[in-house]
């Protein structure tokens, strides 16, 4: 009973760490010599730490960036692998009720969920958008933690790979084909709120702008047309994004993007249907024709992921719950792990650079300063949403609150498989 109290501790303390939107490894006690500055854009924050004005910024420097920094004698750069993912979110709830009423979610279907899989490239994206400073994903466990994978997950292994014939195939299996033919697939005919077949209503894109997402999503649009699927594409900042998508659910397709952390908890907070509620963590799986959840089976494997009894157990019902979910169904489609860099002024010895996380970790605000006795000065690529710390939620907020609140639980920061 003891090693179970133990072990339930400690995984609540692992996400409790962090908030639905962030999981840092640590957090650090408060210090007076911190300054917290809030900037716009993450170009803006970056101009700022040219300038001169902070310090480091609370962001990863883009391929650019690092290049330019590794010019720059005032500043340092080094690389980590994150605890991260970038993916190609889809709404697989029944209807989308504000601008379909009435009208089944053609992504309620795998097989269009499978189609949309396949006609992704994501070496291309890698390649090509990120300059190879990524590695790929198939399901929303980090690369850091692949021994967690399912085996059919895996890179070479994973069925709904890019595969333009197969995409076509599978969206003929859920029934878009294009009858007329207009260059425009069709609903199937008696599909439910579209029963003649016309041709089919676009699907409704959000795409971010404040990242490598941007062009992503671009990407994703252009493969839509190849398919003959109809569209339209908003961008925007996580303002214009997250009402439409995460508080009304009006969307189809979004280019979110999540911290995962070392335990791929968010197999559970990320997907189950408990988390289905506006504003909450879960916006993808959704509800049934009846408002009954999508995917019990799935919340059963997932259940058993966080409340367990062993590392072992929780691991085994990761890999099943995977296997469902993406192996399977395709709940959404995850992109990418950033291989990404930090940069600093040289100014700030001290810095640690945590292995999966950066320096926006404990140990950095406890061993790195100012070499002039001034304040250390960090820079943030959006103002806080909320300081609430129950209710936080944003990467941004917690630039605020993990410099005032500790946590049970912290990590060696050059080893992540070390509870401390």
């Amino acid at each position: 009973m003891k090693k179970l109290n133990v072990l339930a501790i400690a995984l609540l303390a692992a996400l409790l760490m962090g908030s639905i939107y962030t999981f840092a490894p640590a957090k650090a006690a408060a210090r007076s010599d911190v300054d917290v500055r809030f900037y716009g854009s993450h170009e803006a924050a970056y101009t700022a730490l040219k300038a001169g004005d902070v310090d480091f910024i609370q962001w990863s420097v883009t391929y650019e960036q690092k290049l330019d920094v590794e010019d720059d004698p005032d500043l340092c750069v080094a690389g980590y692998s994150e605890n991260g993912m970038m993916e190609y979110d889809l709404n697989n709830n029944y209807t989308v009720p504000m601008t379909y009423p009435g009208v089944k979610n053609p992504v309620t279907d795998k097989h269009f969920r499978r189609a949309l899989s396949c006609m992704i490239d994501k070496e291309h994206i890698i390649n090509a958008i990120l300059k190879g400073a990524a590695g790929i994903l198939n399901v929303p466990i980090p690369l850091n933690s692949i021994s967690w994978w399912p085996d059919c997950s895996l890179v070479g292994q994973y069925e709904w790979q890019y595969n333009m014939t197969k995409a076509a195939e599978q969206l003929a299996l859920a029934g878009f084909t294009d009858t007329e033919p207009d260059g425009i697939v069709n609903y199937p005919s008696g599909w439910p709120g579209k029963e003649s077949g016309p041709n089919m209503d676009p699907l409704i894109v959000y795409v971010r702008t404040e990242d490598k997402r941007l062009d992503a999503g671009r990407y994703f649009c252009d493969q839509l047309t190849l398919l003959h699927i109809p569209f339209t594409k908003t961008e925007g900042t996580s303002d214009v994004c997250f009402p439409p998508v995460m508080d009304d659910r009006n969307y189809h397709v979004y280019t979110g993007g999540w911290s995962l952390g070392r335990y791929p908890l968010f197999l559970y907070n990320g997907f189950h249907s408990d988390f289905w509620f506006p504003g909450g963590s879960n916006y993808v799986t959704g509800m049934n024709e009846s408002n009954l959840p999508n995917y019990p089976i799935y919340d059963d494997l997932s259940h058993d992921v966080y409340y367990t009894s062993s590392i072992a157990s929780s691991k085994a019902a990761a890999k099943a719950a995977a296997n469902y979910g993406w192996c399977d169904q395709v709940f959404n489609i995850p992109l990418w792990s950033y291989d990404s860099y930090v940069a600093w002024r040289t100014s700030m010895p001290g810095v640690i650079n945590e292995f999966g996380y950066g320096y926006d970790n404990m140990y950095q605000f406890m061993n790195a300063y100012q070499s002039s006795g001034g304040v250390i000065r960090m820079g943030t690529i959006a103002a806080p949403k909320s300081l609430n710390p129950l209710y936080a939620t944003w990467y941004y907020d917690y630039a605020v609150l993990d410099r005032v609140y500790e946590t049970l639980l912290t990590v060696n920061p050059y080893d992540l498989g070390i509870d401390q």
